[in-house]
């Protein structure tokens, strides 16, 4: 890859585990980071994928689970069409994060309503 991303509290390299079709223009995409990548329900991270830009992707699934899963749309170009066409499961993914201060509190008291959208 060339190039790094901007250094954050991670910076990792990770390898595409699945992609799955979810609906006609999104793709689940999972990836095992190669090191410790921790994050809080509510963040993103920044991705590389080998000659493309850096783009941000809500993290899908919840921490914990070993690999981190991104939901991403085919705008008929870039990522996106990439991710759709022609990256393959072991292809080298850059992981940048995470961001984002929206994320679950578990010493929160009160009520919660959390609304996902976008993809």
């Amino acid at each position: 890859m060339t190039g790094t991303i901007e250094r954050a509290s991670t910076a990792v390299i990770g390898r595409i585990v699945s992609i799955e079709a979810a609906a006609p223009l999104v793709s689940v995409v999972r990836v095992r980071p190669d090191d410790a990548f921790d994050w809080r329900a509510g963040q993103f991270a920044a991705l590389r994928f080998p000659d493309f830009e850096i783009r941000n992707y809500s993290i899908s699934n919840r921490p914990g689970e070993g690999e981190i899963e991104f939901h991403i749309r085919d705008n008929g170009g870039g990522v996106g069409a990439h991710v759709a066409s022609t990256a393959s499961v072991g292809d080298p993914v850059e992981i940048a994060g995470p961001f984002g201060s929206a994320y679950f509190r578990r010493r929160h008291g009160g009520p919660l309503l959390a609304i996902a959208g976008g993809t």
